[in-house]
């Protein structure tokens, strides 16, 4: 009877379909062929992770994220201040390490895709009137990479790092405007979340 209820147990825990929110905040960046600009981000993030072995899952999810900061590198024209809003599609394979009964640590890598919800758009103050004024400054879709690391302890609690890395050049090009080159959009956060 105890082996049977051992048996179960072992079962259970690597059937076990985990539910994960997470809040992040750290820095943005825009980087390509010339300087880096950084700025503020946060997120919000949802993941169910599915448990297929005590020590692999898989996990699905979704973010929101904002990104604060004049962003812009491209000559006298400033980006909107208030940034630019994404959500963020993902999915992660995830290797997990224990140590002890309370402290874990999941290991994730795997790709994302990301659409603005409220896009970047350049702002020329000194002339609201010039072509460019309102004009979307970054490509709405991007693909890319989310690796990250969670600190995991006791039942509930998590923390850790968070990371994004866009592939794709996301600047719209405006060659009329002097306004060509890359841009691809990264970032790095620290992330605190609850699990059940």
């Amino acid at each position: 009877m105890c082996a049977s209820v051992v048996a179960n147990a072992e079962v259970q825990d690597w059937d076990l379909v985990e539910h994960n929110f997470s809040l992040g905040g750290g820095i943005f960046m825009e980087s390509g062929s010339t300087s880096v600009n950084p700025g503020f981000v946060s997120r919000f993030s949802y993941g169910a992770d599915f448990r297929f072995h005590k020590n692999w899952s898989v996990m699905p999810g979704i973010t929101i994220t904002s990104c604060k900061g004049d962003m812009s590198r491209w000559g006298a024209i400033s980006g909107v201040r208030d940034g630019f809003v994404t959500t963020e599609i993902f999915c992660q394979m995830r290797w997990h390490v224990y140590h002890g009964d309370n402290f874990e640590v999941a290991f994730s890598a795997g790709p994302e895709m990301s659409c603005m919800l409220m896009p970047a758009k350049y702002i020329v103050e000194y002339n609201p009137s010039a072509p460019l004024h309102g004009q979307r400054k970054y490509r709405i879709l991007d693909l890319g990479l989310k690796p990250g690391i969670m600190f995991m302890h006791g039942e509930h609690w998590q923390w850790g790092i968070d990371l994004s890395v866009g592939l794709l050049n996301r600047l719209i090009q405006y060659p009329k405007h002097n306004i060509t080159g890359d841009a691809y959009l990264s970032a790095v956060m620290l992330a605190i979340g609850y699990r059940f």
